[in-house]
Formats: structure tokens, sequence, C-alpha cells
């Protein structure tokens, strides 16, 4: 039996149409005695939040926790406060996009955050756009054998063999995170660069090797 191999790749990039932005947020110290504590970043957090529209489903708290920070200009080495932690993921879908680099924007002035960056993005359709992706790589072997075959008076046959050769590690750009640097004097010290969260689109591929009778 004669038989040809050939290889179909087709790729394409999609917008992602959910991203999930991440804040660390922290207690700072304005003096040896006073202590911004969680509950009062959380409301400031939270008047952001209503001011961009963004609702409680949105919203939700993957970890807090407690560390120990020692001062450095307390003699008694064994000195220590207790500063509570808190991370949360916000949750933005394509049509709201552009409240993800307002909030950005809006945070460099929230004392407290310590953190900021894009932890997801996603199509939902993810899965239906790979099938029909694949279906173009399957169309895209067919048509080459057949142009291979044509000059030869030759034309395929029955499918031999289909191998799927695709992979789905697909990966996004997430721009560039911003961290804050809370300083003992209660000044928030970033570079001037604006944030920048651009989302660039998602890559996928499909690639399929198939073997054809020759006839």
């Amino acid at each position: 039996m004669r038989k040809i191999k050939v290889n179909g790749n087709v790729s394409q990039k999609i917008m992602p149409n959910r991203v999930k932005v991440q804040i660390n947020i922290k207690e700072y110290s304005i003096s040896d005695s006073k202590l911004i504590i969680l509950s009062e970043i959380i409301k400031k957090l939270n008047k952001n939040f209503s001011e961009l529209n963004i609702s409680k489903k949105q919203i939700k708290i993957v970890n807090s926790y407690s560390q120990r920070e020692y001062s450095l200009k307390s003699k008694d080495l064994a000195k220590y406060i207790e500063i509570k932690h808190q991370v949360i993921q916000v949750s933005f879908k394509k049509s709201n996009f552009n409240n993800l680099q307002k909030l950005t924007q809006q945070l460099i002035d929230v004392k407290g955050v310590s953190d900021i960056s894009i932890v997801e993005a996603k199509h939902t359709k993810i899965n239906q756009l790979r099938k029909e992706l694949k279906i173009k790589s399957v169309l895209v072997a067919k048509q080459k054998a057949k142009d291979i075959l044509k000059p030869l008076d030759k034309t395929i046959g029955e499918v031999i063999n289909v191998v799927d050769d695709s992979s789905y590690d697909e990966t996004v750009s997430f721009g560039r995170s911003r961290s804050f640097n809370l300083e003992k004097t209660n000044s928030i010290s970033v570079d001037e660069t604006p944030i920048d969260f651009k989302i660039n689109k998602i890559k996928i591929h499909s690639s399929v090797t198939i073997e054809f009778e020759i006839v």
C-alpha cells in the first residue's frame, strides 16, 4: 500500500474574556505605638470597589495570615509586632476590563496595599475554540496531501492513521505587577512608571499528523 503522511498546523490568538487580579494588603505602623489595622485598609479598598461598581460577587478573600515583624530601631532584639496580611482576588469580565486599569491606578494611593498582580487570564469557551481549531488543522493536512499528489495525477484515499500533536499549554502575558514598599514613616515608595496591565491575547495551537492511502 502506497501512503502519504502530512502535517496540519493552525494557530489562533484570542482575547481573554475573564481576568483575575490579586491584591495583597498588610497592616503597617505609622509610629512605635500606632498601627493601622487591616479593617481600616479594607474599608478604604471597599470605597474604591464601590466607586468602580465592583460587586461583592467579584471579590474573594483567598488567604489571611499574620507575620512577625521586628523593629530594627529597638534595642530589644526580641521585640516584635504581629502584622496581619490578607490576599484578595477580584474577577473582571471582558465588558469591564477598563475598570481593571482604573482600579490599579487608584490603589497606588491606598496605603497598606503591598502588591497588585494579574494571576489569571482565560477564555470561558476555550474548549470549543480548541475543537474548531482542530477541525481546521485536519482540513489543512487533507488539502496539503491533495496538493502534493495532484502533480503526480494521484489523490488521497482512506485515512490510515491520525495523530494529535496539539499542545494545550496556552500562555498569556500579564504585563507587570506592582509592588509597594511600606515604610515606617507611612510613605509609599514606588517608581514613577504607570502600572501596565495590558492583557495580551491567548495563543492556541492545533497540530495533527495524518496518513492517507494514495490512489
